[in-house]
């Protein structure tokens, strides 16, 4: 072996389950969306994202989960811990043909909480799109919301990564 070769290898091994720089971005209809290819099969990521209470564990800001109802699209309930406030909601998560849709069902600080993720094969991987649109009742400063939400994002999105990669 050449010297520095083991080196080189576990670096690598360790770098390669880090995510491309993750940039959620806000449009102008507020949605703010991310997009990011994993190297990973579409049925991997549906398993890492299957079931909602494993798959919330990907979330820095939920801080309990439930299942209210179980049905085809089951009713959740969340708690997070909210960088403004705590925020409580129930939602409904629906598979799609490309992925999932969610929607908001009452909260008691957020009027809009809607959410597609969207699965595409490509060459190197899947294309995950994970859309997500949130409006809280509360009054929060546009910058420090955005900040939040972008932070929130980043992190959700870079321990998918992780996970599916290995890493």
């Amino acid at each position: 072996m050449v010297p520095g070769t083991l080196w080189f290898l576990v670096v690598g091994s360790v770098l390669a389950a880090e995510p491309p720089p993750i940039t959620p971005a806000q449009g102008t209809d507020g949605v703010w969306r991310t997009e990011i290819v994993i190297p990973a099969s579409v049925e991997a990521i549906r398993a890492a994202l299957g079931d909602p209470i494993q798959a919330a564990r990907f979330s820095p800001d939920i801080t309990k989960i439930q299942y209210v109802t179980r049905e085809t699209c089951p009713t959740l309930h969340v708690e997070t811990g909210g960088s403004f406030m705590p925020v409580n909601y129930d939602y409904r998560r629906c598979a799609t043909k490309s992925g999932w849709h969610e929607t908001l069902l009452s909260s008691n600080m957020l009027s809009t909480y809607e959410v597609r993720w969207t699965f595409e094969s490509v060459e190197a991987g899947t294309k995950v799109s994970y859309d997500v649109h949130i409006k809280p009742t509360f009054p929060a400063p546009d910058f420090l919301f955005a900040r939040a939400m972008r932070e929130s994002i980043t992190t959700l999105v870079g321990r998918l990564y992780r996970n599916v990669t290995g890493g």
